[in-house]
């Protein structure tokens, strides 16, 4: 019932982010690569796998509620067509938009996540990154996609 109701406030103040937007200015979503780092030359042949380097993260999604707090971390990245949705809550912030984005982003590098790791590692960085133990989590839901697809989904506790 508490996820329903979060699901619906999430909808409805995504929609009235879409609704509010009076900009027509088109944001880039796609990741800025550096022209500079293409080391293949024309005579080679480029493998059609992508290495999980360059896998970069377009969604992400992270709730966490603990004994002590209901939704103590809820945390939303998503790039979108017209740009880019961020949303932090955790660590005693609430940050939307720009502000969110850069703390997300660097959540994002700190805890490296790759799609072929184990859900085990994946929780121990995340919960080790929030200072959290496993006997502290009631619900671990986190959904990461790389490149647009969906390649790591954890529902745990």
């Amino acid at each position: 019932m508490i996820k329903r109701l979060a699901y619906t406030t999430l909808l409805l103040s995504l929609l009235t982010l879409v609704a509010c937007n009076t900009t027509n200015e088109e944001v880039p979503t796609e990741p800025i690569e550096d022209p500079g780092t293409d080391t293949t030359t024309p005579d080679e042949e480029v493998n059609e796998t992508t290495p999980e380097s360059d896998k970069s993260i377009t969604d992400f999604s992270l709730e966490i509620d603990t004994t002590e707090n209901d939704e103590l971390i809820d945390i939303e990245y998503e790039e979108e067509r017209n740009g880019l949705e961020a949303k932090y809550q955790a660590d005693g912030e609430n940050l939307t938009g720009e502000e969110a984005k850069s703390v997300i982003e660097d959540l994002l590098t700190s805890l490296s996540l790759q799609s072929d790791m184990s859900n085990e590692d994946i929780i121990s960085r995340v919960l080790e990154h929030f200072n959290l133990t496993e006997d502290q989590v009631v619900d671990f839901d986190l959904e990461v996609e790389f490149n647009g697809v969906k390649e790591i989904d954890i529902d745990w506790n």
